[in-house]
């Protein structure tokens, strides 16, 4: 019968040779003056290209064991959490890198739901507390040594022109709109869009010459597209029909609709699938958009 090699760690797994891979330091730890070697051995020393990509393939989907997660946290208790860094600068170079392992680099919608998550509610350090007025009392005290910190005029103005001609794109602009929209929904006590009174006259007009039903500021409120983050002006939404309401300042100063409103005409009709009519305020002039272009 052939023998049976056990791991010599004795965790009783099954081995062709001595140890598993992983397990011949186990138990083992090194005294002071050996680690203090290896230290000073590794001072200095650069890792070639091939090491570094060999280091990185080895690490990639590797995942603590709980009990190890359990040690590293028991650690950090113990010494208190960042305080390795007291006292310690990173280099120049440390943080050129760490800048540059970062630009570019985009977290995705589900990483930060996965955030969002577990932060919120219950999970929050501070849910359910409230800071003492004397801890409030030494925030105020510590305020004007914080403020150093803050960033340098200098700095500011870095900013500022590196910021300059840059522009969000369309899906930016979504995001920030809808961020902002379910803010005033859930946390500032709901949202009530300026409405032109005129409009919603002429829309109820328009609802009895045409026989169409035109849900509108005064009438069940604007047909919000939470998808979009777009409150429409009137919408009859068996009749699938929209009318938007177009004042002079709509248009620029040659009489052409402006950009920003031909984006949001295009994005509604592809959204809604609908019939898209306008009405010009100065030119009192009701059209219907034809293959999503702007024509009169």
């Amino acid at each position: 019968m052939k023998n049976i090699n056990y791991c010599k760690c004795g965790c009783g797994e099954i081995v062709q040779k001595n140890y598993k891979k992983g397990h011949g330091r186990r138990g083992k730890t090194n005294s002071e003056e050996h680690n203090k070697k290896i230290k000073e051995a590794n001072k200095n020393r650069i890792l070639s290209e091939k090491e570094i990509e060999r280091l990185r393939s080895y690490n990639i989907n590797r995942k603590h064991t709980e009990e190890t997660k359990k040690k590293i946290s028991d650690i950090a208790k113990e010494k208190g959490f960042g305080k390795w860094m007291i006292g310690k600068k990173a280099s120049e170079k440390t943080i050129e890198k760490l800048k540059k392992s970062l630009t570019g680099r985009k977290v995705s919608d589900e990483t930060r739901k996965k955030i969002s998550k577990k932060n919120s509610g219950s999970k929050n350090g501070m849910f359910g507390k409230t800071h003492s007025d004397e801890y409030k009392e030494k925030l105020r005290q510590l305020a004007p040594e914080l403020r150093k910190n803050t960033h340098t005029a200098e700095s500011i103005e870095k900013m500022r022109k590196k910021l300059i001609g840059k522009k969000h794109t369309s899906e930016t602009k979504r995001k920030m709109r809808l961020s902002k929209i379910d803010y005033i929904l859930n946390k500032n006590g709901g949202i009530c869009p300026m409405h032109n009174i005129r409009a919603c006259e002429y829309f109820d007009k328009l609802s009895e010459e045409k026989n169409w039903n035109l849900q509108h500021a005064l009438n069940g409120g604007e047909f919000y597209i939470s998808k979009l983050g777009y409150f429409i002006d009137a919408y009859d939404k068996n009749k699938n029909i929209v009318v938007e309401y177009d004042e002079p300042r709509h248009y620029s100063v040659k009489g052409d609709l402006k950009e920003k409103d031909i984006k949001r005409q295009i994005e509604i009709i592809e959204e809604l699938n609908c019939d898209f009519y306008r009405f010009s305020e100065k030119n009192e002039i009701l059209y219907k958009i034809e293959n999503n272009t702007q024509k009169i």
